[in-house]
């Protein structure tokens, strides 16, 4: 009698009623319904644990991301620079340019009137935008040769601490009395259009603190070819944002290395 006491307690009745029928009867044993709890209680914490890792190793991975990484080490850059005394920099390397000084103000209008030609020539369409409303600059460029090809380096800085970005297109251009090169190429029109340049050809960037710029132009058949480099930095909608020019230095020359002479033998 116990023994049949203790073997109901130890599961659970079901009755099933179906119209005029008789009732059904099932038994289900405790034991299944604590195994399947357990499972169910252990499934859910599995489920949470995962989540947290997968929060955990992503807040990682981005914290460790490639533009995380720039952005510290141009921020260690910016406080080694500020630390350190300015060096003189190299010949063939150009720093931030130096804007010329002017002996009026008439002759600071024609300079800026001369240049704001020379854009409107190259990009008809393009508007200038006030500068003291422009959230960007062009930070750390480096105009350096590399054999026969220039290499055009610089970042873009997002100056404001508004959270926001800014975007836009990219142009960069290398130039002198014999050559023209463009990057991205797809910014020179084919003869016969409208404009020599298309600034929505453009390489596209978006940047909140820093975007990293590398241009590439050449092999060129002689440095003397190209002399000047002009980076501009549009909207998405064709204004100006930024404009500056650099002067190529020339390529550092290599001394051929000495040879030893050659020993004559007597007969």
């Amino acid at each position: 009698m116990k023994d049949k006491k203790r073997n109901l307690s130890d599961s659970l009745t079901v009755l099933v009623f179906k119209d005029s029928y008789a009732a059904r009867t099932f038994r289900v044993p405790l034991s299944w319904i604590n195994r399947i709890g357990s499972w169910i209680g252990l499934l859910v914490l599995i489920s949470v644990l995962s989540g947290f890792l997968a929060v955990k190793f992503y807040w990682a991975s981005r914290m460790a991301s490639p533009a995380r990484v720039q952005e510290l080490e141009f921020e260690l850059q910016d406080l080694k620079a500020s630390l350190m005394p300015q060096k003189q920099p190299a010949l063939n390397e150009v720093a931030s340019p130096v804007p010329e000084m002017t002996t009026s103000p008439e002759a600071g209008t024609e300079q800026a009137s001369s240049d704001e030609a020379n854009i409107k020539q190259l990009f008809p369409e393009a508007q200038l935008a006030n500068p003291d409303t422009v959230p960007i600059g062009i930070h750390s460029p480096k105009v350096v040769w590399e054999g026969k090809s220039l290499a055009v380096n610089f970042a873009i800085q997002y100056r404001n601490e508004d959270g926001k970005n800014q975007q836009g297109k990219i142009v960069v251009l290398a130039y002198g009395p014999e050559a023209l090169l463009t990057y991205p190429a797809g910014v020179l029109n084919f003869s016969g259009s409208g404009s020599l340049l298309t600034a929505d050809k453009g390489e596209y960037f978006s940047v909140s603190r820093f975007r990293e710029v590398k241009a590439k132009f050449g092999p060129v058949a002689s440095t003397d070819h190209l002399r000047n480099v002009d980076i501009f930095l549009f909207e998405n909608s064709g204004k100006l944002l930024v404009h500056q020019n650099f002067k190529t230095g020339p390529a550092k020359n290599r001394e051929p290395s000495p040879r030893p002479a050659a020993s004559a033998k007597g007969f």
